[in-house]
């Protein structure tokens, strides 16, 4: 008998794509969400780390991921503040966002319809898209820009930045 057991904490899609393809392990995989971090929890560390209740007010409408935290921590070290470096953080994505939308001119239609359905909510169920432009919510899963819960069937950004760039870029 052969047993294994594999933990993997990943919201990479190649990755999750890969194992589950290529593999026998798709019979067997539980799926785990670990979603953004509330306000509460994202003021309360940011409270720990020495943060102003102004700067914590203000990122906490932004951050969504513990590595942005730290990245938010080392930023300030360096004497960056916080509305800059979040802006910058945004204007960073949007940018990589515009790239992509340009170096995909045939199908940046579609890619606008896909990303228009987030302009005023950050969770869209998977049945809200049409089948036509499937395929590239897929290729926006692919390149990272959303994220398919499949516990909940709900395609969302991949950080709360994300989001905020999408809107920035539609």
């Amino acid at each position: 008998a052969h047993l294994c057991h594999v933990i993997c904490l990943t919201s990479n899609y190649t990755l999750i794509n890969e194992v589950f393809l290529n593999s026998t392990l798709s019979n067997g995989s539980k799926y785990y969400l670990i979603d953004y971090w509330d306000k509460e929890t994202v003021k309360s560390i940011l409270r720990e780390e020495g943060f102003t209740n102004e700067e914590i007010n203000f990122a906490a409408d932004y951050l969504s991921l513990p590595h942005e935290v730290i990245m938010l921590k080392d930023k300030k070290k360096l004497g960056m503040s916080v509305k800059e470096t979040i802006k910058q953080w945004i204007n960073i994505e949007a940018d990589g966002l515009k790239y992509l939308l340009k170096s995909n001119k045939d199908r940046k239609e579609n890619l606008l319809k896909v990303l228009s359905k987030f302009d005023d909510k950050i969770r869209v169920s998977i049945d809200n898209f049409e089948d036509e432009i499937f395929d590239d919510v897929k290729f926006l899963i692919e390149n990272e820009i959303l994220f398919y819960d499949v516990i909940n069937g709900i395609i969302k950004p991949t950080s709360i930045i994300e989001w905020c760039a999408i809107r920035e870029v539609i």
